[in-house]
């Protein structure tokens, strides 16, 4: 029986940009104080795209073996999400989140439905509303693709002391 691990992630991933990503190292220009604040919860979230698109596309990981994929909950009432949000700004996400936001426990659906009722079927994909839907455009772009391939070779020189590669390959 496989075992699942389902990723919280969020649609913001699909307008987020990555700092400094043609110039210079991705990893480094994310450790760049001057990078930090709000737009980096969107990348943290675009990283996770690539690198389920990677691990599905060198066929790391098998659904026979473990089932994963990313998952949007939706927006969430009850959360201190957005609290250093200031102006007419927070204005504007409180009417939002009253309008359109989901409670934790709708939310947690759909863990549930991407673990339980989607199963096998979910395997390296990006669910939102209870759907599988397509990764970021950027992804599906060549400087997406370029981009996910530098990432990736970051990410595994950056774990290189674990022998993350080698990991990997031995589950093919």
């Amino acid at each position: 029986m496989a075992s699942y691990n389902s990723i919280q992630n969020s649609a913001l991933a699909n307008i987020a940009v990555l700092p400094e990503h043609k110039s210079t190292a991705i990893l480094t220009a994310l450790d760049d104080p001057k990078n930090f604040g709000n737009p980096t919860y969107g990348s943290s979230k675009l990283l996770g795209h690539f690198f389920l698109w990677k691990l599905m596309d060198l066929e790391y990981v098998k659904a026979e073996d473990v089932v994963i994929n990313l998952i949007e909950p939706g927006f969430l009432k009850g959360t201190e999400f957005n609290r250093d949000v200031k102006g007419g700004l927070a204005i504007g996400l409180k009417l939002f989140k009253a309008l359109v936001a989901r409670t934790v426990t709708d939310a947690g659906t759909t863990v549930v439905d991407a673990t339980v009722v989607k199963g096998k079927e979910a395997h390296g994909c990006y669910m939102a509303d209870w759907e599988v839907r397509p990764f970021p455009p950027s992804l599906y772009t060549q400087d997406g693709t370029d981009t996910m391939d530098k990432l990736w070779g970051e990410t595994m020189a950056e774990f290189g002391f674990a022998n993350v590669r080698g990991i990997l390959e031995a589950m093919k």
